[in-house]
């Protein structure tokens, strides 16, 4: 089965082509364009590259945010487009759970229990997403203040991961509070 991803909800655009869970091609570009001027060109692109077409896709997954708003609703109307026109089965994914897989392969290194997803929301808000190591959610997706959230971390008496945005934009914050390196 091939899947077509799109993630726009943040600076970065991309675009991957999965042959079942295998990775054929991923382009992610960060030029300071909009989404809407370099969604397009790259989806262009990945196809040219992996020589496939539209129609020899099975699956068309999108992130959902949260995230830049005109960036997410860029990404989603152009997975709607194809979906209408080429009638793919499509999925949307959370742009949080998709951060905490950033760590896939390193977590079983690095004895980490809990997996945190922070997005910057500005203003000292965080979107946030708490996973297990088998990346179940402990809670709700949500946002709220950075002093909030790291009340909510020091009570996990266990090494967490933090990743996006979020985690390098309060890293000192995060690192004096919860007494690790980040």
């Amino acid at each position: 089965m091939k899947t077509l991803c799109i993630d726009t909800s943040s600076k970065i655009c991309a675009v991957a082509i999965l042959d079942d869970n295998k990775l054929l091609k991923k382009i992610e570009l960060n030029n300071g364009l909009t989404h809407s001027e370099s969604l397009m060109p790259i989806i262009k692109d990945i196809f040219e590259e992996t020589n496939l077409t539209l129609n020899d896709i099975d699956l068309l997954i999108c992130d959902i945010g949260p995230g830049s708003f005109t960036g997410v609703r860029i990404g989603i109307s152009t997975a709607k487009a194809f979906a209408d026109v080429y009638n793919f089965k499509t999925v949307g994914i959370s742009s949080l759970e998709g951060l905490a897989y950033n760590i896939k392969n390193d977590i079983s290194l690095l004895n980490i229990n809990v997996i945190c997803s922070l997005i910057d929301a500005k203003n000292e808000n965080v979107y946030y997403g708490l996973f297990d190591k088998n990346y179940n959610m402990l809670e709700e997706l949500s946002t709220c203040s950075i002093n909030e959230l790291i009340d909510k971390l020091k009570k996990f008496n266990t090494s967490i991961a933090l990743v996006g945005d979020g985690a390098i934009a309060y890293r000192n914050k995060l690192e004096q509070s919860l007494g690790q390196d980040l």
